[in-house]
């Protein structure tokens, strides 16, 4: 089957926004964690998220957690025009919903590389919301000696 470039996303997350879907599992594996760990998330503290690909690290910095609806983000916004790309985050950052715990002087703004980890909202049996992770990208290194994490 044809499949249509802006329903997804390229694999090398060079895109403006990246939408990575997971499943909200009770033994909190997948993204089960993820929403209460944000829920109450100091930005004054680093919180990333690493993506390993072959010779490469990006690292995200988690710059909020946010209610949203089940309409599918790329689909329906184009993010390489700026201003999509502005209005989109201007408006996920009033949202004050639910967990949602948003780090206002780090909205995205056009020009980010924007990761967004999608998973079902907690406690939705009705599975009217999703509940997104965003980080913005801090660093793109094909530099192994800075991979170490520290414990």
């Amino acid at each position: 089957a044809m499949v249509n470039d802006k329903y997804i996303n390229n694999t090398s997350l060079t895109d403006p926004v990246t939408v990575l879907y997971g499943h909200n599992m009770a033994n909190r594996t997948m993204f089960g964690g993820l929403q209460s760990f944000l829920k109450g998330m100091d930005f004054s503290q680093e919180n990333l998220i690493y993506m390993y690909q072959e010779g490469r690290r990006v690292t995200f910095q988690i710059v909020g957690g946010v209610q949203y609806d089940t309409s599918h983000v790329i689909y329906y916004h184009d993010f390489t025009d700026d201003q999509v790309f502005n209005d989109f985050f201007t408006a996920l950052w009033k949202e004050t919903a639910g967990s949602t715990n948003l780090n206002g002087a780090e909205k995205p703004v056009a020009g980010d590389h924007v990761l967004i980890l999608s998973v079902c909202k907690n406690g939705d049996t009705q599975h009217q919301f999703r509940y997104l992770i965003v980080g913005k990208m801090v660093e793109d290194t094909a530099d192994p000696s800075t991979w170490a994490v520290a414990e």
